[in-house]
């Protein structure tokens, strides 16, 4: 259980993971110009989790406040030289599995595997809302499994506005130490080519090839472009639905897959600029998928949101920096108000 390997030891790699992780940057970037291009990434997190709406209410406005705040808390975990942003994106996923419940969670991407499992780490064991619960501990969630991830390869073919389907495989290794692990790192690293190929020749917008040497666990993580206008793009759904499995080209690898599932894209989230001054997160099936709107009670500036635009839940001087009571607080103005505060 990941919750069971303190946060330092996460990070003892072998040097051969290292060298391992270093060629795939070199290989990647001496293909930038054949199909689609590699993204700068070398760590990722996910989660997934069921989720019940009759607990949680209209998911949209709760995504944008703890998006504000974990954004926020993750610009800060990156170090003060790096220009990087820190969190490069995440795609939340979500399906029906009852009358009230959904599938949900998230795929992320970070540039670096220490910011994957700082952020990791900042989820489950620090980051607490309401006072007192952590994330995973809200009433609304159910059966999470959370991990950070080493990145193997990360390409995209498609921009993300057009990404409206993803489908998760993850398989366990079945190997018992990390000298095992880092040769199968080098094999996931030849297995690529072949991969990006056959996700290209599908029209898929972006592939994610991850592994956790520490947890013995490998995912590929595969999104498909919008191929229907309607929303939701059941076309695009149902084109990964059909599809054999991209982790096929695993098999002589001795993985054994124990997650194939193929969800909606319920809301992409982008790089974070100070005060939620940056690009508006993505929602691509809403509606009718639900999403945040002016009257949704939080105040977000990204979508336009201010004491002029949406005075019903902006706070004249919401986004100023400073958090002001009474009329602004945690629940109405996080970009000034911390969860901590």
């Amino acid at each position: 259980m990941i919750g069971d390997m303190s946060f330092k030891k996460r990070f003892k790699i072998p040097w051969l993971l290292a060298m391992a992780c270093l060629t795939g940057s070199i290989a990647a970037e001496s293909r930038a110009d054949s199909i689609g291009y590699p993204l700068p990434a070398l760590g990722a997190f996910s989660c997934d989790f069921t989720l019940d709406l009759s607990l949680s209410g209209n998911p949209g406005p709760i995504i944008e406040r703890d998006r504000i705040w974990l954004q926020q808390d993750t610009v800060d975990l990156k170090p003060a030289w790096a220009a990087d942003p820190g969190m490069m994106q995440k795609h939340i996923p979500i399906i029906p599995t009852g009358e009230t419940t959904v599938l949900g969670g998230g795929r992320y991407l970070f540039t670096s595997r220490l910011q994957a499992a700082a952020y990791e780490n900042l989820l489950l064991n620090e980051y607490q809302y309401p006072a007192g619960t952590n994330f995973t501990d809200r009433t609304e969630f159910s059966d999470a499994e959370c991990r950070d991830w080493g990145v193997v390869l990360a390409w995209r073919f498609t921009e993300l506005d057009t990404h409206t389907a993803l489908r998760t495989e993850r398989f366990d290794t079945g190997r018992s130490n990390l000298l095992q692990e880092a040769v199968l790192r080098l094999a996931l690293l030849a297995k690529a080519p072949g991969i990006i190929a056959e996700a290209k020749a599908r029209g898929l917008g972006e592939v994610h090839i991850l592994h956790n040497a520490e947890d013995h666990k490998v995912q590929l993580v595969y999104i498909q472009s919008r191929i229907s206008p309607d929303n939701p793009d059941g076309a695009a759904l149902g084109n990964l639905l059909s599809q054999e499995p991209l982790g096929a080209a695993l098999e002589t690898l001795g993985l054994d897959r124990v997650v194939d599932q193929t969800q909606f894209v319920f809301t992409i989230w982008l790089p974070f600029e100070e005060g939620d001054l940056g690009e508006a997160s993505l929602w691509p099936n809403s509606p009718p998928l639900p999403l945040p709107f002016c009257g949704d009670g939080v105040c977000v500036p990204s979508h336009g949101e201010d004491g002029s635009s949406c005075a019903v839940d902006c706070p004249e001087n919401c986004g100023d920096g400073i958090c002001q009571g009474p009329e602004e607080a945690k629940e109405n103005c996080p970009v000034d108000c911390h969860w901590e505060g």
